[in-house]
């Protein structure tokens, strides 16, 4: 996919064909335009899905189940981890309760960060520890 303007609105335009679809006997159209005003709505919607407090905590415990060489946070730093997520669960809830999204955010702003430095700096201090 590639950018360009049409009619002086954005699009995504896929030229499949001339590059890969002929050459391997594919049917495909020529060339396909999307407008990105139509696009964006569904792309914002999957990254919000993926990116969900919840959803990305679980794709993070995935990962480490798959990697389970690497050390656990301390018992503290797994506290603070866990009062974390208590906290973006609340947010999400008070967003689904219809508190000013702004607001919300930025609350969600200040928690995901300090979840995320105490799961892999307490990681990192053990590794400069050892």
């Amino acid at each position: 996919m590639q950018g360009s303007w049409n009619n002086g609105k954005a699009h995504y335009r896929c030229t499949f064909l001339s590059q890969y679809a002929a050459k391997n006997k594919v049917n495909h159209p020529t060339s396909v335009y999307l407008r990105e005003e139509q696009l964006l709505p569904q792309i914002d919607a999957w990254l919000s899905r993926k990116f969900d407090p919840i959803a990305f905590t679980s794709a993070v415990r995935a990962f480490e189940a798959a990697h389970p060489d690497e050390p656990e946070p301390d018992e503290g730093a797994q506290q603070e981890i866990s009062e974390c997520d208590a906290k973006l669960r609340q947010h999400r809830a008070a967003l689904e309760a219809g508190a000013d999204p702004v607001i919300v955010t930025s609350w969600m702003k200040e928690t995901q960060p300090g979840a995320r430095w105490r799961k892999h700096g307490a990681r990192s201090q053990r590794d400069a520890d050892a």
